[in-house]
């Protein structure tokens, strides 16, 4: 399924001393995506790997064919966030994508209902820092999308918020053409009162 690439030993000096080294290497998954792992050790402060000299980092990307890596990206030590400066694009392009199915708004917002939000740490990095967001257990158990029930992708978890604004936004209409029914009635009753 993947074709391991090795790529050759890069050296990140980033104008610091002593340079930074890293090793990556390049693996090309059979449904065209890639895997970049970067492994160094490296400077205080370095751009792309971070911690005491000589202490193994690790940094991860995952992408799709026919995009592009912002550089300049932070690991801090001990870290479990990823520190990018601007935006993160991810390719939705039509052309990029197969399988269409139909998604029902209120359908969607039903099954966000049941997730528990609940607000946590992770167990790597500063226990201080908190977050909020579903487990991706119960993520997976209520869409079922994604490639595992550990992993929550960004294009899943807005895609399913995006749904779920649509389902309320067809609730407020509807409930918005409910009561124009019965502000039109109670008129009528009204002015049925009048006459009598």
């Amino acid at each position: 399924m993947r074709e391991a690439q090795q790529a050759p030993e890069a050296t990140a000096t980033q104008g610091l001393e002593p340079a930074t080294s890293i090793t990556t290497s390049i693996t090309t998954l059979s449904n065209g995506a890639w895997v970049v792992d970067a492994i160094g050790s490296g400077n205080p402060g370095s751009d792309f790997v971070t911690g005491e000299p000589g202490q193994t980092e690790r940094f991860d990307v995952v992408g799709v064919t026919d995009t592009s890596i912002v550089t300049g990206c932070t690991l801090p030590s001990g870290s479990s966030t990823l520190i990018c400066p601007g935006g993160f694009s991810q390719v939705s392009d039509r052309a990029a994508k197969v399988n269409f199915a139909p998604v029902s708004g209120p359908d969607v917002l039903e099954r966000l209902s049941t997730i528990p939000i609940e607000t946590w740490s992770y167990k790597q990095g500063d226990t201080s820092a908190r977050h909020i967001g579903p487990m991706a257990q119960d993520f997976y158990e209520a869409f079922g999308l994604g490639e595992d029930d550990m992993h929550i992708t960004t294009v899943d978890i807005e895609g399913v918020a995006l749904a779920a604004i649509q389902g309320l936004y067809q609730l407020l209409q509807e409930k918005d053409a409910q009561i124009v029914a019965l502000e039109d009635r109670l008129s009528a009753l009204e002015e049925a009162s009048v006459v009598n």
